[in-house]
């Protein structure tokens, strides 16, 4: 499976604060582990897709949070 790490790491490149850069990094940090964690267990994919689903949610909340 690929991890679509381009959408999540892209749009903390592009934050002018380093603060909220170090957060955002955190967190897709934690994302990538989750991801890791779900592809170690395997779940059904429905699972799996909903994982991601919230987490482009959660991402795209902060990311209008700061800008």
């Amino acid at each position: 499976m690929f991890f679509p790490f381009h959408k999540f790491i892209l749009p903390c490149l592009n934050l002018k604060s380093t603060g909220f850069k170090r957060k955002c990094f955190k967190r897709v940090h934690l994302s990538i582990h989750y991801f890791e964690f779900f592809n170690v267990w395997r779940p059904d994919l429905q699972t799996l897709k909903r994982a991601l689903f919230y987490l482009k949610i959660s991402l795209g909340i902060i990311a209008f949070l700061i800008f």
